[in-house]
């Protein structure tokens, strides 16, 4: 291929008749429109090179090689226009010192001369920045001398990493030299281990900022874990420590198996070509891979699918596994490269100890002697062994042993799988501490895969809704982390799961559940049956004992229903209690689906398991126990429950509220109000109803600073409408609703109770606050001098769509139900979250005579999933099937 320099000559030549051109203000505007083609036409061929397949290296080696000939003959034309060729050296730093220079990358340069800034140095820099900021090139640049290099370079960790990418361009080679040497003595040559520790710790800020994972639904192909700069960073590394300007220059020292190498540099050159076709697309810089762009990258790539959404699965598990194979270079290079720690292991610095037929543990690590095939080919049962004793002795695999594992996944076949002592290692482990880690370990080598064929569809596997923030095997894998922290957590929120979770006999049952749950992901439709299926196949292929096999199907079957019934359902009806524990038949199940549940929410992504959804399932948990558990404590039920809290309240208000209107609550109020609300909320509700004697409306907000939620109760005249106009002020003033119980009294007075946050899910502090919600109460309800039209409420549902919002739409849906409660009709609405969403519901219903007993509000990501139990105005069940179609339909057509 001919160079671009010789290219670039050819173009001047026909041009001038020259190469060399004078520098007159006449003649730069001919040369920035003639080097602006240039740069354009090669720009586009680089392009058509990328679409016909080119490698990701080869077209950022190609643009690096293009704008070095551009630069060079630039600086040459200008220092031979001042006849000054030796005063300056120009370097290429950071990235483009690398050599990578993707189509939007910046171009980072050095001016570097000996110890004065001299004319016509300056001249000569502004007249090259000039000329290069014509041709529309992103630039990054400075001028320094060697000594202001070297101390720039000991004081910024960011500098010394650029001038450690540093290369030479053009202009006075000595000078480079002698900044070379510099570098190498004063800057690399000093605190290796500080730098490498600080880029370590760098590297972990870096990955706290993206969750830690790389199996992220929208990764930055760059800066998120397993992205190209994991690549860089193992490459300063090895620079600094073992003097090397290459990864492949790896495999000479040993530290690294070739065959890792290969896939490291098949890995990077992928992620590299997915950069360079982000930003051919985009036109500009772009690092992240949004969702709805997925589809077309695939197509572009060359990913042939009838399908364009399966095309872009198939291409992010090969990101996830690109991505993947990188992390875990960049890891074992920086474990290689910092010092020692010092280490408790059941081996000393100066022994090692055979524990099995050719295992050997080091302080290092986990390793095979000799020959590492051979071993596993005489022992296959070293495949599992291996991860049970790192599980043991928290040592790592060496990673010669680690290719070799890679190189024998062949030995697990129907045989292995099957053989009964494979299956007593495998649940050694599950029941073991620290089973994730181990499990973790087995996936990344292949292990679990292929031991477990179910579980080999989830690798990578995208999930494209707004709720999981993880592929499926990362949210299986941190469900089973989570669930095991429960065994150290200092979280008082969690105390009640963790000493369920202490006291489980067998929680390698749960573990292989959650491993399993998800398993029929990756169709269309409904996941859990097909999981279902294929847990039936596993346990049965395990050989598992019944009992198990029981356990872990009901596990997989219910994995949903907990939560769901918690979220969305009335959990103080007595018919909705006994129907789940009907279903979880006794206490053992209850305890494990429990903590399933909760693992399997805390695993959905950041901040979806909150104290508040903790809080709906602990109760439902408690009630259910004790449906299960009669003998524990004497259940009251009817007039002898309302009897019970009668006595409860009537001493807790003795000494504040006469026995007179104690007892009219209790006969004015609805039988289901007594066994659904606890006796100190029945008494703030009298307190409450006593303010009205002097006041048309009172209101009173308490905190529940440990869930984390504030409790709003307002009683008011019974009027229609009245609960939507109170869910439009709080909207107005930005309070988010979780949850409400309404009721009203025969004697015409309502008795709202709402579970509210801030916007940042916080309790509400702000009395102020609570001022102006009380004053808009009473102007709207009470004076009616002010309307609820006058408020400023986000009720439109018009609202700007992000690209991932416009890629995957939430349809709006409502579902009628009259099976589900004996004395309300539930309505379940699905649409996407606004604030003011909650108003127009209402709103809706108001307008329609329909009175709303219960407000279930249940959110999931940008899709909220609320239930209302309600009825018409006479407190009857909405039955005709016409009147119910009129309800849903209005309500979709309000919504959408």
């Amino acid at each position: 291929m001919t160079s671009y320099t010789t290219l670039l000559q050819r173009c001047l030549v026909d041009a001038y008749g020259t190469p060399r051109p004078a520098l007159t203000a006449v003649e730069r505007m001919h040369l920035v429109q003639i080097l602006r083609t240039f740069l354009q036409r090669s720009m586009e061929e680089l392009h058509q090179a990328h679409q016909a397949g080119a490698g990701g290296k080869e077209i950022t080696t190609r643009r690096t090689a293009l704008i070095d000939s551009l630069i060079c003959y630039l600086f040459q034309l200008i220092t031979e226009h001042y006849q000054a060729s030796d005063l300056l050296t120009l370097i290429a730093i950071g990235g483009y010192g690398r050599g990578d220079l993707n189509p939007g990358s910046d171009i980072d340069l050095l001016f570097l001369y000996r110890k004065r800034f001299s004319n016509p140095a300056p001249d000569i820099v502004r007249d090259l920045l000039l000329l290069l900021w014509d041709l529309k090139l992103d630039l990054g640049w400075s001028s320094r001398s060697l000594a202001d290099c070297i101390q720039w370079g000991k004081r910024d960790l960011t500098v010394k990493t650029s001038l450690i990418e540093s290369r030479y361009l053009t202009g006075n080679r000595t000078l480079y030299d002698q900044f070379t040497r510099s570098i190498r003595a004063y800057i690399l040559g000093r605190d290796i281990d500080t730098y490498i520790r600080q880029k370590w710790e760098e590297r972990m800020r870096r990955y706290a900022s993206y969750a830690g994972v790389h199996v992220l639904l929208e990764p930055n192909v760059k800066e998120s874990p397993g992205g190209l700069r994991d690549y860089h960073f193992a490459l300063w590394a090895g620079t600094v420590k073992f003097g090397l300007h290459s990864i492949p220059q790896l495999a000479e020292t040993g530290l690294i198996p070739i065959t890792q190498i290969r896939r490291v540099e098949q890995a990077y050159d992928f992620l590299l070509r997915i950069r360079n076709d982000l930003h051919f697309s985009a036109g500009r810089k772009s690092d992240v891979l949004q969702i709805g762009m997925h589809a077309e990258i695939a197509r572009r790539l060359g990913y042939p699918a009838e399908d364009p959404w399966q095309a872009g699965e198939r291409f992010m598990r090969d990101y996830y596994l690109a991505a993947n194979t990188i992390a875990q270079f960049s890891q074992t290079i920086f474990e290689k490269c910092l010092p020692p720690k010092k280490r408790t292991r059941p081996v000393t610095d100066t022994t090692q100890l055979l524990v099995d037929q050719g295992v050997l543990l080091t302080p290092e690590g986990i390793d095979l002697q000799g020959e590492s095939g051979l071993w596993l080919r005489q022992n296959p049962s070293l495949l599992l062994k291996l991860f049970l004793y790192q599980q043991q002795t928290s040592l790592p695999l060496s990673a010669p042993l680690q290719e070799a594992i890679r190189a024998h996944l062949f030995l697990i076949d129907d045989a292995f799988r099957q053989a009964p002592e494979h299956r007593d290692l495998f649940m050694e482990i599950l029941q073991g501490e620290h089973a994730a880690q181990v499990l973790r370990a087995m996936h990344e080598l292949g292990i679990l895969a292929q031991y477990l064929p179910e579980f080999a569809p989830l690798t990578c596997l995208v999930q494209y809704d707004f709720y999981h923030k993880y592929t499926v095997d990362e949210h299986t894998l941190r469900s089973i982390e989570y669930l095991e922290a429960l065994a150290t957590t200092q979280e008082r929120e969690l105390k009640d799961l963790a000493k369920i979770y202490r006291r489980l006999p067998h929680p390698a049952v749960v573990k292989l559940a959650l491993l399993l749950h998800d398993t029929g992901k990756g169709g269309k439709g409904e996941h859990v049956e097909r999981s279902v299926e294929r847990t039936r196949q596993a346990t049965q292929r395990l050989g598992l004992s019944e009992k198990i096999c029981d356990q872990v199907l009901f596990l997989v079957k219910h994995h949903l229903l907990m939560n769901h019934i918690a979220q969305r359902r009335d959990i103080h009806d007595p018919k909705i209690v006994d129907e789940f524990a009907r279903t979880v038949v006794n206490v053992e199940n209850l305890d494990m689906l429990y903590l399933l549940t909760y693992a399997d929410i805390k695993a959905v992504g950041p901040g979806v398991w909150t104290v508040w959804k903790g809080a709906l399932l602990w109760e439902l948990y408690l009630l259910t126990r004790r449906h299960l558990l009669p003998e524990e404590e004497v259940v009251l039920t009817g007039e002898a429950l309302i009897e019970q809290r009668r006595q409860e309240v009537s001493q807790a208000l003795q000494d504040r509220v006469d026995q007179a209107t104690i007892d009219a609550h209790f006969t004015l109020m609805p039988y289901k109000y007594f066994i659904s609300t606890p006796p100190e909320r029945i008494y703030q509700h009298i307190l409450l109803m006593e303010k009205l004697k002097e006041q048309p409306l009172a209101m009173k907000h308490i905190h529940n600073f440990e869930v984390g939620y504030s409790e709003l109760m307002v009683c008011m005249p019974d009027q229609p409408g009245n609960f939507a106009k109170l869910a439009g002020i709080l909207a107005s003033h930005a309070i988010n609703i979780l949850g409400a119980q309404v009721y009203s009294r025969s004697d015409g007075i309502a008795i709202d109770t709402l579970q509210v946050e801030s916007l940042d899910k916080q309790p509400i502090r702000d009395e102020r606050l609570w001022q102006e919600v009380y004053a808009d109460l009473y102007a709207i309800l009470i004076t009616r001098s002010k309307r609820i039209e006058d408020l400023s409420i986000p009720v439109s549902g018009q609202r700007y769509f992000t690209h991932r919002e416009q890629t995957l739409q939430i349809p709006t849906e409502v579902q009628i139900d009259n099976r589900i409660s004996d004395t309300h009709t539930v309505i379940e609405v699905s649409t996407y979250d606004r604030l003011g969403l909650l108003y127009l519901i209402t709103r809706c219903l108001f307008t329609l005579g329909i009175d709303i007993y219960l407000a279930k509000i249940s959110t999931e990501g940008n899709r909220v999933m609320d239930a209302f139990y309600i009825t018409d105005v006479h407190g009857n069940k909405l039955l005709d099937s016409q009147r119910v179609a009129e309800v849903q339909q209005a309500l979709i057509d309000t919504l959408s």
